[in-house]
């Protein structure tokens, strides 16, 4: 099968938000570069890029029970989500632009098992359009932890597993010899030198944003990340010199700042591979800043290495909690050294560098109280509490059972969702302990105005939650919160000050 043209897209996505750094789609930028890198024509659509703001959708079936907890109008600090949206275009003109370019073969990239039923949409479009005539090739990590799923609807010629930069070329030369596609046995093998993987985008300023993954595997044994199930437990590290040629193909602008962020949550297992890097952006990019949004294992870094950061030009810090419960980090097989953050969080205090620590809640053997007490233990140390709600994904511990997600809307297994997958918090427990942490990062934020000072006395002083609705900025007390919940953190926050 001689290839020409290909198109490589990630299709158009349905959330209750969907952040800037969501959009990066490090994986199908692989695999348009080994396309371009084999002589092929490669169109590339990342559509929830081309919509990053998305467009209001009706709340699905499956979303009935959030209905109590959403609250139309709402905006300000405190605020939950407040409606469903899509983020790119409609599926249908996402097929059109797709069919368009009159590609010889498709490859659908799909980087998080949530959004399994917005490729099935849009490879359904692309099947009105086109037939069965094009091939079309599905691969990510999201297509990876439930292969069947995908499979059993018939819409595509091929489920990719794993790495797709071993398989993927595999793919090709197997293509090149003329040989049928249905006769291609995937090896899912692990690259030993795995490739660069960066996004470069610019902002409608003109800012410029460059996304990169210099690691594969995680040897880390933590039970509620899947990062294991696509790339295994061999930590893998990219080839600096391999990624300084791959830099070459960037339009970078000198004249202007670049802001890098490392997707990696595991560099500090390598701190000379870490100085090397940083030292080889500087020279490439002087004026660049670092984030690593995904969270930095504190446990790793000490004061001196923190510093180091800092005068690279790390400008803000995020760190991995997962818990302030000894025994939920346990059962999550999660290191944690209390003294140590306490540490490092004075530190950068007085360095004046902001921190966000993130915690999970709704892990299994959580409870309201081991919430709450991982709340106020944030709440009293100089950083930001950043929640995100527990969800699975198949094959994740006590979550093999595919059963159990093939029963299930694939949407459920986010965040946004607060779906109790685990048991062990309610959405009512879910949805207060998340306007509890921006309830804590309000009460800390130094900027607030008039109305927002209004706001926050009358929290405190009527020991109960309650939010702005509308243009006008109306106060309005919350629906159907955890009201024990509620009562304790104001309670315990008001004695503390």
């Amino acid at each position: 099968m001689r290839l020409e043209r290909a198109v490589a897209a990630a299709p158009p996505v349905r959330d209750f938000y969907f952040t800037p750094s969501r959009t990066s789609a490090l994986g199908l930028e692989g695999v348009n570069r080994e396309l371009k890198r084999r002589g092929i024509s490669c169109r590339s659509f990342n559509f929830p890029r081309l919509n990053p703001r998305g467009s209001s959708i009706p709340l699905p079936d499956e979303y009935s029970y959030l209905k109590p907890f959403i609250v139309e109008g709402e905006r300000g600090p405190l605020s939950f989500f407040t409606g469903r949206k899509i983020f790119g275009p409609p599926f249908h003109d996402a097929a059109g632009k797709i069919a368009e370019e009159n590609p010889d073969i498709i490859f659908l990239s799909l980087f998080a098992w949530t959004y399994a039923d917005d490729v099935l949409e849009l490879a359904k479009h692309l099947r009105k359009r086109l037939g069965y005539s094009v091939p079309i090739i599905l691969g990510g990590a999201g297509a990876s932890v439930l292969p069947r799923y995908f499979i059993q609807r018939e819409l595509f010629d091929l489920v990719m597993t794993g790495e797709t930069e071993t398989s993927l070329r595999d793919l090709l030369d197997h293509l090149d010899k003329d040989l049928p596609l249905e006769n291609f046995q995937e090896k899912n093998e692990l690259t030993d030198e795995p490739a660069p993987l960066f996004s470069f985008t610019r902002d409608s300023k003109g800012n410029q944003f460059l996304t990169l993954a210099l690691s594969r595997g995680c040897p880390k044994m933590c039970r509620f990340c899947s990062n294991f199930l696509t790339q295994g437990r061999r930590f893998r590290l990219v080839d600096l010199p391999s990624l300084e040629k791959e830099w070459e193909q960037i339009p970078y602008d000198k004249g202007k700042p670049i802001h890098i962020n490392l997707e990696d949550d595991n560099l500090l297992y390598h701190k000379e591979y870490f100085r090397d890097f940083l030292s080889q952006c500087k020279t490439r990019f002087p004026a660049a800043t670092f984030s690593a949004d995904n969270g930095l294992d504190y446990t790793l870094l000490d004061e001196e290495f923190t510093a180091y950061l800092i005068g690279r030009g790390f400008r803000d810090f995020s760190f991995s909690l997962g818990s302030a419960d000894p025994a939920v980090l346990k059962e999550e097989k999660r290191p944690a050294d209390p003294e140590k953050l306490e540490r490092l969080l004075g530190y950068l205090e007085r360095k004046g560098i902001p921190v966000t620590t993130f915690f999970i809640a709704g892990l299994p053997g959580d409870t309201a109280e081991s919430v709450l007490r991982t709340l106020l233990y944030l709440h009293e140390l100089p950083t930001r509490s950043g929640i995100s709600l527990f969800y699975p994904v198949p094959g994740l511990p006590r979550f093999e059972d595919p059963a159990l997600f093939l029963s299930k809307p694939p949407a459920l297994c986010s965040g946004s969702s607060a779906y109790p997958w685990s048991g062990s918090l309610s959405t009512e427990e879910l949805v207060t302990a998340f306007r509890l942490s921006r309830f804590s990062n309000f009460l800390k934020s130094t900027a607030a105005g008039d109305e927002e000072k209004q706001l926050r006395d009358i929290i405190l002083e009527t020991g109960t939650l309650q939010t702005f609705v509308g243009k006008n900025k109306n106060i309005t007390p919350l629906p159907d919160l955890n009201r024990e919940m509620c009562e304790h953190f104001i309670k315990e926050i008001s004695i503390g000050s």
